[in-house]
């Protein structure tokens, strides 16, 4: 029995030793290169984790650059792709209408006008009085100053402004004529318009059509009332009796 005794006490001290060294350290008692080597597969191992992440991040990195230029590369082929199938707008140029110039309309002048208004009166006719030739028509009754008009077409030839819108009989300012306004008509005949007043509406070299008005009625040179001479000369420079040589009296 005390054999036994001795026996359980044996191991439990052997029990209570392992235990108080392994308090104290028990790594010290065993021999260092078991530690050593433990400590190399940690760090070993700590570094090959350290390599494969990096090589992971940079492998993620090569995939996202890779990433990167793919899509600036689709980018740039959409860019050229929407270019190329683009249609292209035509520049838009306003378009400025010209305006066809308005050639003034000639009317027929195979029958002459008329040079007063309609409400005229003829106070003097073609013919002899006072011992000479009066060589045209004296119309009156539109009033001073009522417009004057070119019978026929024609081209004016000459002109006088320089008179006094007033004469008197006897007056001998632009030759008896007064303010007058010479027209070669495109027949060939001349027609005078005399006693006008200054304003006169045309002047040498200028075309005329029939029916424009070329000045207006005054009493200048010769005269002792509002009125204007017409006379009409023909191709020969001859006066003749303005009724039935262009104009009905």
């Amino acid at each position: 029995m005390k054999t036994k005794k001795i026996d359980s006490l044996g191991v439990l001290i052997i029990v209570l030793v392992i235990v108080v060294l392994a308090n104290i350290g028990y790594s010290k008692i065993i021999s260092p290169s078991i530690f050593e080597i433990s400590e190399a597969y940690i760090i070993d191992d700590e570094q090959k984790k350290e390599e494969e992440v990096n090589s992971t991040e940079e492998l993620e990195g090569d995939e996202n650059e890779g990433v990167e230029v793919e899509q600036t590369e689709e980018n740039s082929a959409q860019e050229n792709l929407i270019k190329e199938n683009s249609v292209q707008q035509p520049e838009v140029v306003p378009v400025v209408q010209e305006i066809p110039e308005q050639i003034p309309t000639i009317p027929d002048d195979s029958i002459w006008g008329w040079p007063t208004d309609s409400s005229y009166v003829i106070t003097s006719y073609y013919g002899y009085r006072w011992g000479r030739l009066h060589g045209g028509i004296d119309i009156s009754g539109t009033g001073f100053g009522s417009p004057i008009y070119s019978v026929s077409n024609g081209t004016v030839i000459k002109t006088n402004n320089n008179c006094s819108d007033t004469g008197y009989y006897g007056n001998k300012c632009g030759g008896e004529y007064g303010n007058y306004v010479q027209v070669l008509a495109s027949n060939g005949k001349t027609v005078l318009y005399a006693h006008m007043k200054s304003d006169i509406q045309v002047s040498e070299g200028q075309a005329i059509v029939k029916g424009q008005v070329i000045g207006y009625m005054g009493m200048s040179g010769s005269a002792t009332g509002p009125h204007v001479h017409f006379e009409v000369r023909d191709i020969y420079g001859n006066r003749v009796n303005p009724c039935g040589n262009g104009v009905s009296c």
